[in-house]
């Protein structure tokens, strides 16, 4: 089932956002390609990883109340010698940012800003194609796209520091492009670019499950909701946000079935990123740590913010999210 960009009621509704300070000029620079995108634990900011301006972008956000709106106050770069292809970040906390350097074959952690500025990263393992990273607590999972595995970091939240643990999935997957930890940490899920699937993996890297089926192309950001019943799934391929739903949150077995199929990328910009069936369509995914604000990048449109609606009658009220 597909619907229209504005007409979401069963499970999304575009949010309005105010730019203040002209960070939509900012955000907008062409050249820029978002691959991923995360929110920090206080919910008061918003980073991107910029793979082709090979930046950090960090957004300061809040949410207004009265007018159900969402502003950008203010938008802060990181730059640095060693940055190429970030292709995945995330908070360690509001002061540092882990983030997969792809093309550089490292992890590097970052601190955040006050001001846009260039760092030397205060630290840098060596990962090849490190692809994405999502962090949990004091764990920390990155993907590599060349050795097809997911590795374990143990974060010293003293020193901000990763703490290499060994190789949590060794095998099973091709092209890992996406990562994230349900919000009880008892379930990973791996968004598998080449074989066009989803795979689920308890807390120890046994795998548990998969999601497939016709409309899935080339997974890539993704994401738990809070109740961990959701899975939120971009797709490279497609101009579609695709939603699977499990009746318990265990996501044990096979789910061929698409819950929902949710149009999010225009015709146009979808068209001039068509280089190939792997490109096109939505790259980031990223939910705040409310569970009620969905973010979606792609290459040839403007970043598209969204409300999760509440799962209830749909002439009920919404709740607005806070980040206070």
């Amino acid at each position: 089932m597909e619907y229209d960009l504005q007409n979401m009621a069963n499970q999304l509704t575009h949010l309005n956002v105010i730019y203040q300070n002209q960070t939509d000029q900012i955000i907008n620079q062409p050249g820029r390609r978002f691959e991923d995108v995360k929110f920090s634990p206080s919910n008061n900011f918003i980073a991107l990883a910029d793979y082709g301006l090979n930046q950090i972008v960090l957004l300061n956000f809040t949410y207004l109340k009265r007018s159900s709106s969402l502003c950008i106050v203010d938008c802060r770069i990181i730059t640095s010698d060693t940055l190429c292809q970030p292709h995945g970040l995330d908070f360690i906390d509001d002061m540092a940012i882990v983030v997969a350097n792809r093309a550089g074959n490292t992890i590097e952690v970052y601190q955040v800003p006050s001001v846009s500025c260039h760092q030397v990263p205060t630290q840098s393992i060596t990962y090849p194609a490190a692809s994405t990273v999502t962090i949990k607590g004091d764990r920390c999972l990155v993907c590599s796209n060349s050795n097809h595995t997911v590795s374990e970091f143990l974060i010293d939240q003293k020193g901000q520091l990763l703490v290499p643990r060994g190789i949590l999935i060794p095998d099973g997957l091709n092209i890992p492009d996406g990562v994230a930890i349900s919000s009880s940490g008892h379930r990973i899920a791996v968004s598998d670019h080449a074989t066009h699937r989803v795979l689920i993996f308890d807390k120890s890297g046994k795998p548990v499950g998969t999601l497939s089926g016709s409309e899935l192309s080339y997974p890539h950001g993704l994401c738990f909701s809070l109740d961990q019943k959701k899975i939120y799934v971009a797709d490279a391929g497609e101009q579609t946000l695709k939603i699977f739903e499990s009746e318990n949150g265990e996501w044990i077995g096979p789910q061929e079935t698409v819950k929902d199929d949710i149009k999010v990328i225009h015709d146009h910009p979808f068209a001039l990123g068509r280089i190939s069936p792997e490109e096109g369509g939505g790259k980031g995914l990223g939910i705040d740590r409310t569970g009620r604000l969905l973010v979606v990048t792609c290459e040839y449109q403007p970043i598209r913010w969204y409300r999760i609606r509440p799962n209830r009658s749909p002439f009920s009220s919404y709740v607005g999210f806070s980040n206070n």
